[in-house]
């Protein structure tokens, strides 16, 4: 029989980019079904357009302010939005004052991609024939 889990506000698996990720619930405890996330924002900090061929994500903004770019629309997403993007639905986002952010990731993969591109140096990180293969690996399509 499984066991529940609990999660301290200073526990889980963080990767910094330029943005803050910490993983809060991982994959291994949902057999792969999906995985939560906190996400952390600098004001200023924007994504590049991209798509996941296979994921659902959904980002819920805990705190701050954004600007959303999903499938053609665009929204102003403050504290209490919930922001649900299919696979294949191009988005991006701007943050406008630092934002946190509850993520939803499902299939619950994209952690092991965080993982993979920590592992990389920050030359290798650069360089796109290093990551095309990791990020075609989990499904995730630059568009910019």
């Amino acid at each position: 029989m499984s066991k529940g889990t609990f999660l301290g506000p200073d526990d889980g698996k963080i990767y910094l980019r330029n943005n803050r990720m910490r993983v809060i619930v991982p994959s291994a405890a949902t057999e792969g079904h999906y995985e939560i996330c906190e996400e952390i924002c600098p004001a200023g900090f924007e994504s590049r357009r991209h798509m996941h061929g296979n994921d659902f994500e959904t980002f819920y903004m805990v705190d701050g302010s954004a600007t959303w770019e999903v499938g053609g629309e665009t929204i102003e997403a403050t504290k209490g939005t919930t922001i649900h993007i299919p696979p294949n639905v191009p988005h991006k986002v701007q943050v406008k004052e630092a934002a946190t952010m509850l993520v939803v990731f499902s299939p619950g993969e994209q952690s092991a991609m965080f993982q993979e591109m920590a592992d990389l140096s920050d030359e290798q990180r650069s360089d796109p024939e290093v990551t095309k293969p990791i990020l075609d690996k989990y499904h995730l399509i630059p568009m910019e």
